[in-house]
């Protein structure tokens, strides 16, 4: 019954009307060859089953075939409003054991392990309501996806691979003939209530194609907003910023913190809203973790051969920023500058608690009296997280304690929010292309 309930509502929120074919060839849509793979526009995150178990397909296995086994992730519909995940655990010359998974804000999280076969070049499975799903390998190695409701009811999308260039194909401004991209899983090792051993930290990096010792600027990502943002989306540093940081011969590494995005362990630098929810102590020692993984990802980021560990600049947005002005002061040998963008690490306006101006001042005076950075904060008035005159109170803690930072507070329009700075690149780029021209 749940599964109908599902597929019902699947086919009113999203399906789209084509008339029936019976040959397998024809049923793909024409425009499919046109997708491009990105993360999907559900705020509301599919996740797979939690015993997932992939399998390396035997020798016996076509090439194209065992390609197939890993984790997939990507998208379908128009505007890409369903999210999908996929886990293809067995393969064999005649089929495999999947595992399913669709989301969106009208449909309720599903996950299901099934059998598919293969069909020619096709994968293909049935859901319990007779539903099926069609997978089919792309020659550049991406996956497209169709899944037929009923006879004329169908939506169809794409998946990439989980460990491929989806963070490349999010900038694609970015020239690929000019610069690399990659997925680094950079271990962590942590002991407390919520994790012991080893975890990953899925950092995605771009690397110009020059050569020799390189600056790496990295950028670290903001908050959920209390978990109103799934922490299971991938943060990627703008794509503005990775363009310009490039051609300026950097690399830029985004690391994704603990718990968010494809990275490992659990999150503790949020707590969902709640009476059960202590915001501050959460956020006091989500802090603290946050600069454990940001020691764990400048320690392997150190060490590769093509960056010079002299200079490591830091940037991020909201509390990503907030975080690489605290971080510079507590290992001021390790950065040459800071850029934060709209940062902070609670809310400070009216109606918030008073300790939430009174730690940044505490955290923000005692960054300032140790760092050497140069820095350039960037906000913008009508932040829905900080107040103009606590912006201006954040930058005189910082100084006054002898920290050195260029703040530029920009005009809002009106009903902007100005927390969203960095969706408008005109505003700031200027701003980071004179800093970064004055650091040296």
């Amino acid at each position: 019954m749940a599964m109908a309930r599902f597929l019902n509502l699947l086919v009113f929120a999203i399906v789209l009307a084509l008339p029936a074919r019976d040959s397998a060839a024809q049923r793909w849509p024409e425009f499919q060859s046109s997708l491009q793979p990105a993360q999907s526009s559900s705020p509301v995150v599919s996740s797979l089953l939690p015993d997932i178990a992939v399998t390396p397909p035997g020798a016996e296995v076509p090439a194209a075939k065992a390609s197939l086994s890993g984790k997939w992730s990507g998208w379908a519909s128009r505007n890409r409003v369903v999210d999908l995940k996929l886990a293809v655990e067995t393969v064999t010359a005649t089929g495999a054991t999947i595992v399913y998974a669709i989301a969106s804000e009208q449909i309720k999280p599903l996950a299901t392990r099934i059998a598919a076969t293969f069909n020619g070049d096709e994968l293909v499975g049935r859901l319990a309501g007779g539903e099926q799903i069609i997978f089919r390998l792309r020659p550049d190695g991406h996956l497209d996806f169709l899944h037929w409701v009923a006879a004329n009811r169908w939506m169809s999308g794409i998946l990439h691979k989980e460990g491929t260039e989806l963070a490349a194909a999010q900038c694609g401004d970015v020239s690929r003939e000019r610069v690399s991209f990659e997925r680094m899983d950079i271990p962590r090792v942590v002991d407390d209530r919520h994790d012991k051993g080893s975890i990953a930290l899925v950092t995605y990096l771009y690397r110009p194609k020059s050569g020799g010792r390189l600056p790496v600027v990295i950028f670290n990502h903001g908050s959920t907003g209390g978990q109103r943002i799934s922490p299971k989306l991938p943060m990627h540093a703008p794509c503005a910023f990775v363009r310009h940081f490039t051609e300026q011969g950097f690399a830029v590494a985004s690391p994704n913190r603990r718990g968010r995005g494809e990275s490992g362990g659990t999150l503790i630098e949020e707590c969902p809203p709640g009476p059960a929810c202590r915001h501050y102590l959460v956020g006091v020692d989500g802090l603290e973790d946050a600069v454990r993984d940001l020691d764990a990802v400048i320690e392997h980021v150190s060490r590769l051969d093509f960056v010079d560990p002299q200079r490591i600049w830091l940037a991020g947005q909201s509390r990503g920023g907030f975080l690489s002005v605290i971080y510079a002061g507590r290992r001021p040998d390790k950065i040459k500058a800071v850029i934060s963008f709209a940062g902070g690490w609670f809310g400070v306006r009216a109606g918030h608690p008073g300790e939430y101006a009174q730690y940044h001042a505490t955290m923000l005076a005692t960054a300032g009296q140790s760092t050497r950075s140069p820095m350039l904060w960037v906000y913008r008035d009508n932040d829905s997280y900080y107040e103009t005159p606590a912006i201006r109170q954040f930058h005189d803690s910082f100084t006054t304690a002898g920290g050195r930072a260029a703040l530029h507070v920009l005009a809002a329009a009106p009903g902007a929010d100005g927390h969203n700075l960095l969706s408008e690149p005109n505003l700031w780029l200027p701003l980071v292309r004179d800093f970064s021209a004055q650091v040296k």
